[in-house]
C-alpha cells in the first residue's frame, strides 16, 4: 500500500483519471507494488491525497472517499506498458496537458492494437513450443512436434475463453489436448512427455510464481499471496489435464531421440526475438530486448540448476534497468522477455513434469527454482541501484 498527502486543491477530474490508469496499467500487466507507485507519483504532481492498494484481483484507492475496483488477473501486454509509461512522463512534463488530452491518449492506447500482426503472434506460439522442446534436450522431430501441438493448445484454449463460462475450464482442458495430442504425436517417434510440455510452456504460471514470491519478500503480502494462490490454481489444472490426457489416450510409441548440446543453447537464443513478439514489445525496443534475453540465456547456463536461474535473472534486470535508463521506457521491456524464458527449464517444466511422473523432491526443486529467480532480481536490484523514475515493471 502507497500514501502520499498533498495540497487537495486540484481538479477533481484527475482524480477519477487516476483510477483509469491504474486499471490501464493492471490491463498491462503490471505488478501491484509497480500500480500503486505510479499512481501515487501521478497524484502527487498534481496535489491529490491519496491512498492506493493493488492487488492481481481489485484495486482500492481512496481520493476524498474510498472506491474499491474489482479486477479481473490479467496477462502482459509490454506494448501498452510502454505507452502508459510515455503518456505519464508526458502528463509530468507537461503541467498544463489538458485533461482531454489524456482521457483522449488512454482510449487510444485501449483501442490500439498489438505492435505485431496476428499470424506473427500465432506462428510464435509454435516457435516457442518447438524451440523449448529443444532447448529440453529434444531433437527435430521433438521440435515439430511440440510446434504442431502448441499451435493446437493455443487454438483450444482461444475458443474456451472466449466462452462466458470457459474461464474455469480452459487450463484443464489446454492440459487434457497437449497431453493427448502428445501421445498421438509419439507415432512420429517424438517423446510425448517432452511434447506435452513444451506444448503448454507459455500456460504455465512460473513467472507469476515467480512475481508472487517477489512480491511477498518485498512486503506486498496480500498481492503476493493472491498471486501465488492464482498461479497454483492454474498450476493443478494443467498438470490435472496433463495427467488425464496421457492416462487415456495411449502412447503410440515415441521415446524421442536426444538433440546435441549446443542444439539447446542455441533454441535458448533464438527463442529470445520470438518471446519478446509474444510479449508486445515494441518493435524499436525488439532488439535490445533480444540481447537482453540471449544474454540471460547465456548466463544460466554458466551454473547448474538454480544457481544458473539466479544468473540469468540478475543479468535479466540488470541489462534491462540499464537499457530502460537509457531509452526512458520501463525495464520490464526488456528484462520481463528474459525471465519468461527463464521459466521453463527452471520452473514450469519441471514442476508439470513431476506432476506426471511423480518424481520425488519436487516440492524442493519448484522452491529453489522460484526463489533463486527471486534471489536474482534482487541482486540485480541491488547491483543497478534505485532508478531516478517510478520503476513500471510487469510480469508474462
Amino acid at each position: 500500500m502507497s500514501h502520499v498527502t498533498a495540497d487537495p486543491a486540484v481538479r477533481p477530474g484527475w482524480r477519477a483519471l487516476a483510477i483509469r490508469y491504474a486499471v490501464a496499467l493492471h490491463g498491462a500487466g503490471a505488478t501491484a507494488p509497480a500500480i500503486e507507485d505510479a499512481v501515487v507519483s501521478l497524484l502527487a504532481a498534481r496535489g491529490v491525497d491519496a491512498t492506493v492498494m493493488a492487488t492481481p484481483t481489485a484495486l482500492w484507492v481512496d481520493v476524498d472517499g474510498a472506491r474499491v475496483v474489482r479486477l479481473r488477473p490479467a496477462g502482459s501486454d509490454l506494448g501498452r506498458l510502454a505507452a502508459l509509461s510515455a503518456l505519464d512522463r508526458r502528463v509530468r512534463a507537461e503541467d498544463g496537458l489538458p485533461l482531454h488530452v489524456v482521457e483522449a491518449e488512454l482510449d487510444r492506447i485501449a483501442a490500439s492494437p498489438g505492435p505485431w500482426p496476428r499470424w506473427l503472434e500465432q506462428l510464435a506460439v509454435s516457435a516457442v513450443g518447438g524451440g523449448v522442446a529443444v532447448a529440453m534436450g529434444g531433437g527435430a522431430v521433438d521440435g515439430m512436434a511440440a510446434a504442431v501441438l502448441a499451435a493446437t493448445v493455443a487454438g483450444v484454449d482461444g475458443a474456451v475463453r472466449g466462452h462466458p463460462r470457459g474461464q474455469r475450464l480452459a487450463d484443464g482442458l489446454a492440459g487434457f489436448v497437449a497431453g493427448a495430442g502428445a501421445a498421438l504425436l509419439g507415432a512420429t517417434g517424438a517423446d510425448p512427455a517432452r511434447v506435452a510440455l513444451a506444448a503448454v510452456t507459455l500456460m504455465a504460471p512460473g513467472l507469476a510464481l515467480t512475481t508472487a514470491a517477489e512480491e511477498t519478500a518485498s512486503g506486498h503480502w496480500t498481492s503476493g499471496t493472491a498471486r501465488l494462490a492464482g498461479g497454483l490454481v492454474t498450476l493443478v489444472q494443467l498438470a490435472v489435464g496433463l495427467a488425464l490426457g496421457a492416462a487415456l489416450v495411449p502412447a503410440l510409441g515415441g521415446g524421442g531421440v536426444t538433440g546435441p548440446a549446443w542444439a539447446g543453447v542455441a533454441a535458448h537464443l533464438l527463442l529470445a526475438p520470438v518471446v519478446a513478439v509474444l510479449c508486445r514489445v515494441p518493435p524499436r525496443d525488439l532488439l535490445p530486448a533480444t540481447a537482453v534475453g540471449a544474454s540471460a540465456a547465456l548466463a544460466s547456463h554458466l551454473a547448474p540448476g538454480p544457481f544458473g536461474a539466479l544468473l540469468g535473472a540478475a543479468a535479466a534486470t540488470v541489462l534491462g534497468a540499464t537499457i530502460g535508463r537509457r531509452t526512458g521506457a520501463p525495464p520490464a521491456i526488456y528484462a520481463s522477455p528474459a525471465l519468461l524464458m527463464l521459466v521453463p527449464g527452471a520452473l514450469g517444466v519441471a514442476g508439470l513434469r513431476t506432476a506426471i511422473d511423480g518424481g520425488p523432491g519436487t516440492a524442493w526443486a519448484v522452491g529453489a527454482a522460484v526463489l533463486a529467480i527471486v534471489a536474482g532480481v534482487f541482486a540485480g536490484q541491488a547491483l543497478v541501484g534505485p532508478s531516478d523514475e517510478t520503476p513500471v515493471r510487469a510480469p508474462v
